[in-house]
């Protein structure tokens, strides 16, 4: 009898054992699902795998930056005239404006040509005697920095290789044009600057959207000493901007690949000025980070924050959206003296801009509007 009840509880033992153990694989899975989710182990990845968008972001991004960049190779492979480059300005060069133009722009290039050329020419006559060192053509310089077409047609080429020889301020580079592409085009870009114009006071980059007050922005410049203007970082700032979780919006940004929730502050990329030292510091720094597909937020922003500490300064001058349209209540000259850039214009309404600011410049009491 006695070894009988030894045997069942023998038996029993060895059941519980199994109970407990299997009790217990259950509970340890359970505990990693929730664990995992609350920490977002994998579980973001996994769900955005089959997502294109987030697809073609990673693409974009998956490269290490020094592998795009190529910093150690000179990808241009136009390049602009000397006369119109850095090349004969020595030290002398203050300000050198950097268009970011798609190849298919070609209205808006010739419009802002025309404009800013028309601007330059007044300014100078203006500062003559002030500001006899400066000349434009030498101490001010404007390029237009393009990447490639993929599937162009030879007449489209032919026009574009037409337009860069008669007007030799154009830099050609071997990346493919794409949103998705910006912060690799900017980075191209400073490149291209640090090795052909090191020794520009001041560089503005531009998109070729943007309708641009040139004396305004001069004015801005030149009431900056040296020390403070080499570390500029200036533009439309953003402050406490969280991640666009839209997967249709054009800024959109899987959580996982910015865990913060908000970004550090940064300029528009539309629009930003950088001095020389921070030009440089921003372009060598980035190259150890890896790739993020917003351009502003990942230079003027990331990079600047973690490499740099230095601020961001805010011009209120600069404007994401505004509409002269839109102020008829308003003396309608008041962009001349208090707008820097205006964004998102077609060529049309750039060189509309330009001749209300003849107009203003010449009638500035008179109640007439051009609407552009």
């Amino acid at each position: 009898m006695l070894s009988y009840f030894r045997r069942m509880m023998i038996r029993s033992g060895m059941k519980w054992k199994r109970v407990v153990l299997l009790l217990s694989i259950v509970l340890m899975g359970f505990v990693f699902v929730l664990s995992s989710r609350s920490r977002g182990l994998h579980t973001d990845v996994f769900q955005f795998s089959d997502n294109s968008v987030v697809s073609n972001i990673m693409k974009a991004i998956q490269p290490s930056t020094r592998a795009v960049v190529l910093p150690d190779n000179d990808t241009a492979y136009v390049q602009p005239e000397e006369s119109k480059s850095c090349q004969d300005s020595g030290n002398r060069q203050f300000l050198l404006f950097m268009f970011t133009s798609a190849p298919k722009n070609f209205e808006r290039r010739k419009s802002i040509r025309i404009v800013l050329d028309e601007q330059l020419t007044t300014w100078e006559k203006i500062v003559a005697k002030e500001y006899p060192e400066f000349k434009v053509g030498s101490s001010i310089k404007a390029l237009f920095f393009v990447g490639d077409s993929e599937g162009a047609s030879e007449e489209f080429v032919g026009r574009l290789t037409t337009e860069s020889n008669v007007n030799g301020d154009m830099i050609f580079d071997n990346f493919t044009e794409s949103y998705l592409n910006l912060t690799i085009k900017t980075l191209r870009m400073l490149k291209w600057v640090n090795r052909h114009c090191g020794n520009v006071r001041y560089m503005v980059k531009i998109d070729d959207d943007v309708y641009l007050n040139t004396p305004l922005l001069l004015n801005f410049l030149l009431g900056l000493d040296i020390p403070t203007g080499a570390n500029l970082i200036a533009g439309h700032k953003y402050k406490n901007i969280r991640i666009d979780s839209d997967p249709s919006s054009k800024w959109y940004t899987p959580h996982f690949l910015w865990v913060a929730g908000s970004f550090p502050d940064f300029v528009g990329g539309f629009n930003y000025i950088l001095g020389s030292t921070a030009r440089a510091d921003l372009y060598h720094s980035a190259l150890n980070n890896p790739l993020f597909h917003l351009e502003d937020v990942f230079l003027t922003g990331m990079v600047r924050e973690s490499h740099l500490k230095v601020g961001v300064v805010d011009i209120p001058e600069i404007y994401v959206g505004w509409n002269i349209k839109d102020k008829f209540t308003t003396f309608p000259c008041h962009f001349l003296h208090n707008i820097v850039t205006i964004h998102s214009l077609t060529a049309s309404e750039i060189k509309c801009y330009r001749r209300m600011e003849e107009f203003c410049q010449n009638f500035p009491f008179l109640p007439l509007i051009l609407l552009c």
